[in-house]
């Protein structure tokens, strides 16, 4: 199996499919790829394969000549591949680069017959692509864009001395957002707090985001405003319960209602963003909202290394706290979460609001 790919072949190439059908923070941070990218080789169309629901962040992307979105999962496989290796014939791209492995994107592209298909070496399946590299990542002693620039060195793409995402949400209707937001624009302050996690993981606990509300609320006049998709989650329940009806009346809960086009430019507008390391603060990051991140355990290490927001606007907030013996990777985690105290991410955040401040007066 090949990891090279001459520079006269690449020269050639017309157009490249970068493909990450991944969760939003993989996909914000494989963005940081394209400027890398574009800056050597100029000439190349760039498509990018995504899930749908990401769409809405990178559809006006003047480095992009189009997207594609992974076919519904739900769908039989079978039917799923022959769908997407239609769409990718329809490209013809010259390659494809696999940033996270992905059984159905990897049978189409092989059923386009694209020439060359790049890809992290697996345990099994290596048919699907003609040029691997060794997969890396669970080391975890580098950033996430920079294992992804592993996968640029077969096409003679050096690293370069930083990496940013770069996103390109497409125009939201504010009117919609004043309907949900109606004190929005009043040169009225707020904040927002991502309380969820993805499936089952650790959250921060509900107490900490209702400790910091009366704060934000009472002290510094501000608005709340809950984001993600899952509208369900006990956490923002617990929360909701909490704070009591008096402080619900200045939260505002979008949780499962906007698209990621609309929270993008809600966060775009916040004053910080509260969240554990998440898709959401990957995102407030690359739209330059101070995402302040409780970034916690990989497994049982601290993921900050890999998996910390791209961006200047990104803070984060980290502490030791060694697994005890017999202890699950569960239970570690969310003692982890459990081990930050309201008085100190207050502090954390009043520093954040300071250098803004700070900012302002400049």
């Amino acid at each position: 199996m090949k990891s090279k790919i001459s520079q006269q072949a690449v020269r050639a190439f017309k157009c490249l499919l970068l493909s990450r059908p991944d969760r939003i923070g993989d996909v914000v941070i494989t963005t940081s790829c394209l400027k890398v990218i574009h800056d050597v080789y100029p000439h190349l169309e760039i498509y990018f394969l995504v899930n749908e629901p990401l769409i809405p962040l990178l559809s006006e992307h003047p480095l992009l000549s189009g997207l594609i979105s992974l076919p519904d999962r739900g769908k039989d496989p079978k039917q799923s591949i022959l769908l997407l290796s239609n769409k990718i014939q329809n490209l013809n791209p010259d390659c494809i680069i696999h940033f996270n492995h992905d059984p159905i994107v990897a049978a189409a592209a092989y059923k386009a017959n694209i020439p060359y298909r790049l890809g992290h070496r697996l345990k099994k399946n290596n048919a699907w692509l003609t040029h691997t590299i060794p997969d890396r990542r669970k080391e975890g002693i580098q950033h996430e864009a920079e294992y992804n620039l592993d996968l640029l060195n077969p096409l003679q793409i050096s690293p370069p001395h930083k990496l940013e995402p770069w996103l390109s949400p497409e125009p939201v209707n504010d009117a919609r957002l004043l309907e949900l937001l109606p004190w929005w624009r009043s040169n009225c302050p707020f904040a927002v707090f991502h309380i969820s996690a993805h499936a089952s993981k650790a959250r921060i606990p509900a107490n900490i985001f209702a400790g910091l509300t009366p704060w934000l609320i009472d002290e510094l006049d501000y608005h709340l405003v809950l984001i993600g998709s899952e509208g369900d989650d006990p956490a923002k329940k617990s929360f909701l319960q909490l704070i009591g009806d008096r402080l619900k009346e200045k939260v505002s809960d979008l949780t499962g209602i906007t698209h990621l086009g609309e929270t993008a430019r809600v966060l775009n507008e916040a004053r910080f963003l509260l969240s554990r390391d998440s898709g959401p603060a990957h995102l407030a990051a690359a739209v330059n909202c101070p995402a302040v991140t409780l970034i916690g355990p990989l497994g049982r290490k601290l993921a900050s290394t890999r998996w910390r927001p791209l961006g200047s606007s990104a803070k984060v907030f980290e502490k030791p706290l060694t697994p005890r013996l017999w202890e699950t990777t569960r239970a570690y985690q969310q003692r982890y979460f459990n081990s930050f105290s309201v008085e100190e991410i207050k502090n954390e955040l009043t520093a954040v609001l300071n250098e803004i401040e700070d900012i302002g007066k400049i």
